[in-house]
């Protein structure tokens, strides 16, 4: 993996909570990068490294980002009009129906 690689990665991780916990306790670069090794210095930012690059070698089906795009849609413009014009659609609501999709991918766990 690149440089290059490692920027959506970081820019990401920065913004969550596993971040500014372990940042604040290690009080220290907790993103130190090994490019031989290919990893991070701090396990958990490692862990994390390692499953973002598990995750993006895993293809999401055509299928599933049409549905996708196609509920958001749906879902803004419902709330646009019952919001006074103002698109809101929540995380939980987007990561629940992300859900329902993958359990109804063939060969999927639950």
């Amino acid at each position: 993996m690149t440089g290059n690689e490692r920027i959506p990665f970081e820019s990401q991780f920065k913004t969550t909570e596993i971040f500014k916990r372990e940042s604040a306790i290690r009080q220290n670069n907790i993103l130190a990068f090994s490019e031989t090794m290919n990893s991070y210095f701090n396990i958990v930012t490692n862990d994390a490294w390692q499953l973002w690059n598990k995750a993006k070698a895993q293809p999401v089906p055509n299928q599933i980002l049409n549905e996708i795009q196609a509920w958001i849609a749906k879902e803004s413009f419902m709330s646009y009009e019952a919001f006074d014009g103002l698109f809101v659609v929540g995380a939980n609501e987007i990561a629940e129906f992300i859900e329902q999709l993958v359990k109804s991918e063939p060969g999927a766990e639950g």
